[in-house]
C-alpha cells in the first residue's frame, strides 16, 4: 500500500551506507505497477520515501530553507483554510511544510481535514517532525534505536533494520486478547510504537530528546445542527 519509510542517523553515514538502509526500507513496502517511489537521501545522516499511486502529484518538498518533508495522504480542505487565511499553496505537500514548520501557520494544523501521515526533517535546527492525521487512518509506526530513529508506515519495514532484533510484546497478547486491540501507541513488536492519532512528535537529532503534543482533540469538532427527519 501507499506510505512512507525513513531514517534519521545521529552520526554520519556513508553514501553507500544511507542508500543500502534506504532501499532495505522501501523495499519492505507493498506497492504495485501503478505506485510510484519517491526517494530523498539527506547525507550524511537521512534518507526518505513515499509511495503513491502514479496520479499523485509528488508528495515530498524541499526547500533552501534546509527542509524536506515526505507525505503520505492529503488535505481534503487546503482550498478552503487557504482562503480563510489569505495564503497560497501550490500543492498539500507545500501546505502542510508550512503547517508543521511555520509558527504563524501552526494553528492550520488543528483545522486540517484529511487523511494523511508526514515526516519533515530541518536540517538547519537537527529536528525531526513526524505528524499523524486527526483520525489516524494513516498510520506511522516509529522505532528510535541507540544511533537512530526509523519511519515506516508497515512494522515489517523494520525487520530490515540490521542492527534490530524482533521480540514480541509481552503485553500485546493479553491485551489483544482481552480487548480485540492494541492501544494506540503499541504495536506487536517491542520498542516499535505507532503514533497515536492527532500527534505531532519532536525528536531533536543531536541529544536525542523527545516532545509530544496532541494538536486537536474530538471535543473541538463542531456539532453538526440541522434539521434531521
Amino acid at each position: 500500500m501507499p506510505g512512507l519509510a525513513g531514517f534519521a542517523s545521529s552520526k554520519p553515514l556513508s553514501p553507500k551506507q544511507l542508500n543500502a538502509q534506504l532501499e532495505a526500507l522501501e523495499n519492505a513496502l507493498t506497492r504495485t505497477a501503478h505506485h510510484s517511489l519517491y526517494r530523498v537521501l539527506y547525507g550524511p545522516c537521512v534518507g526518505g520515501a513515499a509511495v503513491c499511486p502514479s496520479w499523485q502529484s509528488s508528495p515530498i518538498v524541499q526547500t533552501h530553507d534546509g527542509l524536506t518533508l515526505w507525505l503520505d495522504g492529503a488535505c481534503f480542505n487546503r482550498a478552503e483554510l487557504s482562503r480563510k487565511n489569505s495564503r497560497k499553496f501550490a500543492s498539500d505537500a507545500e501546505f502542510f511544510l508550512s503547517a508543521i514548520t511555520n509558527p504563524l501557520d501552526r494553528a492550520l494544523l488543528k483545522s486540517v481535514d484529511g487523511l494523511f501521515s508526514a515526516v519533515v526533517f530541518d536540517a538547519h535546527r537537527n529536528l525531526l517532525h513526524i505528524v499523524t492525521d486527526r483520525y489516524g487512518l494513516r498510520p506511522l509506526y516509529w522505532l528510535r534505536s541507540k544511533d537512530s530513529i526509523c519511519w515506516a508506515s508497515e512494522t515489517k519495514a523494520f525487520l530490515t533494520l540490521p542492527n534490530f532484533s524482533p521480540k514480541i510484546n509481552t503485553n500485546a497478547p493479553e491485551t489483544f486478547l482481552a480487548t480485540g486491540q492494541l492501544p494506540p501507541n503499541q504495536t506487536w513488536l517491542s520498542h516499535v510504537e505507532q503514533l497515536p492519532p492527532a500527534t505531532r512528535l519532536t525528536c531533536r537529532l543531536k541529544d536525542g530528546t523527545q516532545s509530544r503534543e496532541r494538536y486537536w482533540h474530538w471535543h473541538e469538532l463542531a456539532p453538526f445542527i440541522d434539521k434531521t427527519s
